[in-house]
């Protein structure tokens, strides 16, 4: 039975264990340490319930190392100066288990591990250059506490939870929870593992000290807000806040307790619609159940079975609410804010604000809530109805009569009262022994067959406010040993213990009049023990703090250096002086300026009575930002300080303090990206001046030397209205109240507009710099591809032709975008088919613009002999569609251009493609293919290539050129000097036709090729001071050389003849002088006539011999003083005129 005891007790003492140190979401260590180092070691051990937090913070300037817990995982951010870095735990790890999780971060140089729980690896490989860790600011546990810097902006909340080992580089901040002034400082932690940690929704909340809260995230009230509790108030306590939570606008929302009645607020100002209850609030076992609920327009509070409703005011509705939840009570920011808004258990001369008692069954919008889901918890403990019934049976009293020969009070005999509690009396910042007077048993150990050692006190909860140690060590070790002891036991202890005084309180030196701590009684034996010591009742034991003055501690967080610009002020701020002292109000304690009033560098100065040198103020106006240095002479001075709060002086600091002259430069100039049409805010991201000397108060005025092109700046006003400026500051920079807005909307010549130099300047004597600051329009695709060449699609019947930019072209108005870049897709083609030029086997389906371009687009015919097929076009956001119309046709080679050219009498002329031409269905790819023989050559010149030969004579004559010739600009006509006014040749064009899936320069099988031709004349026009004539000529069949030239000369000689086979028409010339030529024109009859009458179909046809050339003459002449007369002839085939176009002039200029 003894051995089954043994073990019993041993099992207890495990589970009991209590390790570590509770974090409670505000709480944090800070340890101020300056050190660099390119391999790092981070090892922490945890155990939470909360999904996240932030574990650890190594921080500098710009190098940081931070460990956080978020939705369970690790995750690891890390910046050593080369950009941050991430690394997370592996997904299957959820470490908020409430169970030991160790983690192991190694940093080494370009390496990064993460090991969790031994098992887990994961591995990070670092960019270069920078390896090492530099840090200023030192190393924080548990939370940021006052670090503001931008890598932290989007941290996690503070941890809650419990940590047993934080090791950072060999330094160990969870070793002791001493406070050292200046290096370690240590906020709202206590040792041990809290119970609340392991607490669930179930668990009542009791609220016990005068800045008792709980805290939940923000209240959402999108259309209907409800919350709902039970509520216990202790006996005899004063009023306080059971539910604070403040709103956009300055509105808040609110439940106190004032006189033993509910009262709900809802307020913004000095407006306030409360709702008040009639039901007392009475400390009984019954439980109140509350309910809140907030609606758009009204509010409605119920207390038990009371209901009350009240209206809301128009700026009271639509309640948006922000940050935390408060609950039982505020946080000291929060109760700053509720004094503000008049809530009446939070005035100056009232309460501190927490209401004292318990709550339960916790909702809010129908959501259970708990000790869960909290993110900060003060001065609270689980247990309400226990706590409350032991506090007043059990409660330590100094006035009971003990009787020493039963063990029991003499006046309690029914109910023997084994223990008496005598408050533990403890200086502030001490320590005292547990003695048998604190703890006193009646019991007759003889009588109940136990030892005193076999009767023990197990602690249930450490003490807010410092904490027990157990000395089970010799005399001889050392204090961080024996206080090492006590904490790796378990914290219980007998009344031996108390007898040899080793149970000893150490206070943590925090101005908490009060502490306490829970314990429970129970022992083992040979005979059956009382009820009283087999039972779990808990026994609460009080501890009072005697208040100690402690002497004002002054710091230089920043350092000792005050740099100041020559000749100006500083402000001198708590974050330069920083002074600690919890026992006295800020208004209570004085700085002292150890130096002489006025120096010879300059004086202090408040701001209230300037030019007046003081050294002496006050703490308060230190913390209004009153006090400022004014710098009038040397640039180095030494500044001793001290405080004194009235009875004690605290230590001095010097300030070294250098005045340098004004310097700035530029440091951010990044530009802007933004949309066409769009708008982009300025801040200090994009453009910021930087002071060689940071906290001035200088603010500098930038001035737009040169406006964008493309858009404007502007300004924001007070008004809420966006106006265009000129000039502006840094501090509407700071502000964010400058922006860029593009105005343009047609098209751009380019995609960037720029906004040219910029002079800055502030009020000091430096000349204005002036910098460029571009501004990047991205340009929106808003203009659909439009077709810009639309015409017919002419192919060889059972052919294939190139489809080129000339049938088929669209245009994109984007300026950011070629046309090239256009996507063509089809369909199904009904007369043939788009096929690759390269592989005719290949079906095209999509295909660029660039690929027309490129000639790599093949159209086949099959079928019937015209039609059409749609073609769907993209620029990649929008859709056109076209139709692509095909004419298949016998193959044909037709003038597209006869212009004539005017030469200068004995000059030369280069003739291009402009103005001698053809076209044709067959597939020319090469306009080398197009050649032209010339078979009636001119009799006044002659035809030449340019060949840089300077003299040309009759042998230099050319009788055949080819289409790329005259697009190359190498063909001329040279005047031979002589009396002819006029001159006129005649070419016959030819081409190879190519047959479908051959090339035109292979084989040579009679049935793959045949020779398309075509026959014109060509008319010149030589200027010399006489008549230049226009001359019309056609002939509808083949004339014998002479012959035509015989009846083109009797034209041009104004002879008129008629035959059936032929037309011929002239008129006698008008003639008009310049001063420099005489041109003579054909003027038409106001009828407008055609220039030569249609052919007549029933004219007979003179059939030509079988394999005789068909040729037709196509005249056109033309003059620089007339408009274009144009006359086409189709060729005439087998003896068939095809319909005769003309196109005349109506009308003369009489002057060139």
């Amino acid at each position: 039975m003894r051995s089954f005891g043994t073990h019993v007790l041993i099992l207890v003492i495990i589970l009991g264990k209590v390790n570590g140190v509770s974090f409670y979401g505000d709480g944090y260590i800070h340890l101020r340490t300056v050190e660099s180092s390119v391999q790092t070691s981070v090892h922490i051990r945890f155990r939470t319930s909360a999904p996240s937090g932030l574990l650890f913070v190594a921080a500098g300037d710009r190098d940081f190392l931070l460990v956080e817990l978020i939705s369970g995982h690790l995750q690891i951010r890390l910046d050593l100066g080369s950009g941050e870095r991430f690394i997370q735990s592996e997904k299957h790890l959820h470490l908020n288990d409430l169970a030991w999780h160790a983690m192991q971060l190694s940093h080494d140089r370009h390496n990064l591990t993460l090991t969790v729980d031994r098992n887990s690896h994961t591995h990070l490989q670092l960019p270069g250059p920078d390896l090492e860790l530099s840090l200023v600011d030192g190393l924080f546990v548990g939370d940021r506490a006052w670090l503001t810097h931008p890598y932290l902006q989007n941290s996690t909340l503070g941890f809650r939870g419990c940590m047993d080992e934080v090791v950072f580089n060999e330094h160990n901040l969870l070793s002791s929870l001493r406070p050292y002034s200046g290096y370690k400082s240590v906020y709202e932690v206590s040792l041990g593992c809290s119970p609340q940690f392991s607490a669930t929704d179930e668990d009542p909340i009791s609220f016990y000290s005068s800045k008792s809260f709980i805290s939940f995230p923000t209240w959402e009230v999108p259309q209907e807000g409800v919350f709902q509790c039970e509520i216990l108030p202790f006996m005899g306590e004063a009023d306080g806040v059971v539910l604070y939570s403040v709103g956009i606008h300055g509105v808040f929302v609110a439940i106190e307790v004032q006189n033993s009645h509910l009262m709900a607020t809802v307020g913004k100002g000095k407006r306030k619609i409360k709702l008040r209850s009639v039901v007392q609030l009475k400390s009984k076992v019954t439980w109140h159940p509350v309910e809140l609920r907030l609606l758009p327009h009204e509010m409605y509070l119920k207390v038990g079975e009371e209901i009350m409703t009240a209206n809301l005011t128009v700026e009271l509705q639509s309640i948006q609410l922000k940050g935390s939840l408060f609950i039982g009570g505020l946080s000291e920011q929060a109760r700053s804010e509720a004094r503000r808004s008049g809530l009446l258990s939070i005035q100056p001369e009232g309460q501190l604000g927490s209401f004292k008692g318990c709550l339960r069954e916790m909702k809010v919008n129908g959501q259970k809530m708990g000790i869960p889901h909290t993110t900060v918890t003060k001065d609270v403990t689980l247990e309400c109805d226990r706590r409350d019934v032991t506090a007043m049976t059990t409660s330590p009293t100094v006035a009971t009569r003990m009787d020493d020969t039963t063990g029991q009070p003499a006046n309690t005999r029914k109910h023997p009262q084994f223990l008496v509690l005598k408050r533990l009396e403890v200086a502030e910042g001490g320590r005292a022994s547990l003695e048998p007077k604190h703890i006193k048993v009646n019991l007759n150990y003889r009588k109940l067959q136990i030892h005193p050692s076999q009767l023990r006190f197990r602690v249930e909860g450490q003490p807010l406010h410092g904490h027990l140690r157990v000395d089970l060590l010799s005399d001889s070790d050392t204090d961080e040993d024996q206080e090492l002891a006590g904490s790796e036991r378990d914290l219980s202890f007998s009344v031996v213990d108390l007898w040899q005084g080793r149970v000893m309180y150490v206070h943590s030196g925090s101005e908490e009049p009060s502490d306490f701590f829970m314990f429970s009684v129970f022992s083992h034996g040979k005979k059956e023990l009382p009820f009283f010591l087999k039972s779990n009742r808990l026994h609460r034991f009080d501890i009072s703090i005697s208040p100690v003055n402690d002497a004002p501690v002054l710091s230089l967080p920043e350092g000792n250096m005050f740099t100041m610009l020559e000749n100006s002020t500083r402000q001198l701020t708590s974050e330069v002086v920083r002074v600690t002292d919890p026992d006295s109000a800020a208004e209570d304690l004085v700085f002292n300026s150890l130096a002489d009033i006025r120096t010879e560098a300059g004086h202090l100065e408040h701001l209230d009575y300037p030019g007046r040198p003081i050294n002496i103020f006050s703490l308060q106006d230190l913390e209004s930002n009153k006090i400022r240095f004014v710098h009038t002479g040397v640039s180095n001075i030494r500044l001793p300080l001290r405080v004194s709060d009235g009875e004690k002086f605290s230590n001095t600091v010097t300030l070294r303090i250098t005045a340098v002259p004004l310097d700035y430069q530029l440091v951010n100039n990044s530009g802007l990206e933004v949309g066409q049409g769009g708008s982009v805010v300025i801040s200090t991201n994009q453009l910021a001046i930087r002071l060689n000397v940071a906290n001035q108060g200088l603010d500098f005025r930038y001035d737009v030397t040169e406006l964008p092109i493309y858009g404007e700046l502007q300004r924001l006003h007070s008004s809420g209205e966006w106006k265009t400026i000129t000039t502006f500051s840094q501090k509407l920079l700071d502000k964010e109240r400058i922006r860029y807005v593009n105005t343009y909307y047609g098209l751009q010549s380019q995609n960037n507009a720029t906004e040219r130099p910029q002079k800055h300047g502030s009020k000091e004597d430096k000349e204005p710099e002036e910098h460029r600051f571009n501004i990047s329009v991205q340009l929106v695709n808003d203009q659909k591809p439009v077709r810009v060449v639309d015409k017919v699609f002419h192919v060889a019947r059972e052919g294939q032709r190139l489809v080129t930019l000339s049938d088929l072209r669209f245009q994109d108005q984007d300026s950011d975008f070629e046309d090239s870049w256009l996507v063509y897709t089809r369909r199904g083609v009904p007369m043939g088919e788009l096929v690759q030029a390269t592989d005719p086997n290949h079906k095209l389906f999509e295909f660029t613009q660039r690929d027309l371009e490129q000639n790599k687009v093949l159209f086949i015919h099959r079928g019937v002999s015209s039609g059409r097929f749609v073609l769907f076009v993209s620029d990649g956001k929008h859709y056109v569609s076209t139709l692509l119309e095909v004419m298949a046709q016998d193959p044909y080679l037709q003038v597209e251009n006869n212009t004539g050219i005017v030469v200068q009498h004995g000059g030369v002329t280069i003739l291009t493609s402009a103005n001698l031409s053809v076209v044709s269905n067959l597939d020319i790819r090469d306009p080398e293919e197009v050649i032209f023989e010339v078979f009636l050559p001119p009799e006044s010149g002659i035809l030449h290539f340019i060949d840089g030969v300077e003299l040309v004579t009759e042998a230099d004559a050319v009788s055949t050129f080819t289409q790329e010739d005259l697009i190359s600009g190498r063909l001329a006509y040279r005047h031979d000097g002589g009396q002819g006014m006029t001159d006129v040749f005649n070419v016959t064009a030819r081409v190879r036709e190519r047959s479908w899936g051959h090339d035109s320069h292979t084989g040579s099988a009679e049935e793959r090729q045949e020779e398309k031709g075509e026959e014109g004349w060509s008319c010149l026009m030589v200027e010399h001071g006489n008549y230049p004539l226009q001359v019309h000529f056609v002939a509808n069949k083949r004339l014998s050389k002479e012959k035509e030239r015989k009846e083109f000369k009797s034209a041009v000689m104004g002879e008129e003849k008629a035959e059936h086979t032929g037309h011929y028409t002239h008129h006698p010339p008008s003639h008009y002088r310049t001063s420099e030529c005489i041109t003579a024109c054909v003027p038409m009859p106001p009828q407008k006539p055609p220039l030569l009458p249609a052919l007549d179909r029933s004219v007979p046809r003179t059939t030509p011999p079988q394999g005789d050339v068909q040729e037709a003459s196509v005249h056109l002449s033309w003059s620089s003083s007339c408009e274009r007369v144009l006359q086409n002839i189709s060729s005439v085939r087998d003896g068939d005129a095809e319909t005769l176009l003309s196109a005349d002039s109506s009308s003369c200029s009489p002057a060139l």
